[in-house]
């Protein structure tokens, strides 16, 4: 949040972003209040809209590329969860591999979307033209 509001002082459009992420927040808190998206990915969502440069396309495609990575990323889990059997009793190991058990865990479990990656995904994805453009 604190690089998206330097930005934005940056390139004089604070006012603008505000704006935008007062909007996206007032839309997903009451997506929160119903329990279909947690605390952390609305407060994450809301962030985020901080990065990216303020007119309303920009801001619009962002949000389209969450929810496209979003249902990417669902689609992902509900085949992993036709393949996934119950995980094996957590044993010692790398890092990595405990991830991977602690994952499986959450998909054999029918556990929440960790939706961060989708923010993450439409985040990088929004910002990968407007960085390869600043670099000409």
């Amino acid at each position: 949040m604190v690089v998206g509001l330097l930005l934005r002082i940056m390139d004089h459009s604070l006012l603008p972003s505000l704006a935008a992420t007062l909007v996206c927040f007032v839309l997903l808190f009451p997506v929160w209040l119903a329990g279909v998206v947690g605390g952390g990915d609305v407060k994450l969502w809301t962030a985020t809209v901080l990065l990216v440069p303020p007119p309303w396309q920009a801001e619009l495609s962002f949000t389209c590329r969450v929810l496209l990575s979003g249902g990417l990323l669902a689609i992902l889990y509900l085949l992993l969860r036709l393949i996934i059997r119950r995980p094996r009793a957590p044993r010692p190991g790398s890092l990595f591999k405990r991830v991977l058990r602690a994952e499986a865990w959450r998909i054999y479990r029918r556990g929440p979307l960790p939706y961060a990656f989708a923010i993450a995904g439409g985040a990088i994805l929004s910002l990968l033209p407007v960085t390869f453009a600043a670099l000409r």
